[in-house]
């Protein structure tokens, strides 16, 4: 004998949009230092991200990268970052040594900066602060 059974598919739920998003002031004078905020948003178990950075170099001078700490004070997040041109730069946010020493190996969640990168007024003009489209893990807009 043949029991009929039923399928019941399970609700999918819905997975909170990632953004990566630039932080940057409007007018900055000329020989002005200025720091612009990387964000992130609705993250979840993010222990290292990496992203293209694209500027107009005869415009901007790239001063430094700083990290936002999201570990702590014995296992610290770091930045290490690399001028690949002029005008373009990779970033290495990494968070891995706490998520691997104190969250089981989970990255962290939530929102905020992951890092800080201060530019100095070069020339007078205009610069786009762009990612580069196709580089970078999570994928920026």
């Amino acid at each position: 004998m043949l029991t009929p059974t039923r399928t019941i598919a399970p609700t999918p739920t819905q997975t909170p949009t990632t953004n990566v998003l630039i932080s940057v002031a409007n007018q900055v004078q000329r020989g002005n230092t200025f720091t612009v905020d990387i964000n992130i948003t609705q993250v979840t178990y993010l222990a290292v991200a990496s992203f293209d950075l694209s500027f107009d170099a005869d415009i901007l001078e790239l001063e430094g990268i700083t990290a936002v700490n999201w570990g702590d004070q014995f296992n610290p997040t770091v930045v290490i970052y690399n001028t690949m041109e002029d005008g373009l730069v990779r970033v290495i946010w990494d968070n891995a040594d706490w998520a691997n020493n104190e969250n089981n190996g989970y990255g962290a969640s939530g929102s905020g900066a992951l890092c800080k990168i201060t530019f100095t007024a070069a020339d007078a003009g205009t610069s786009q602060l762009s990612f580069v489209e196709g580089r970078g893990s999570p994928v920026g807009e």
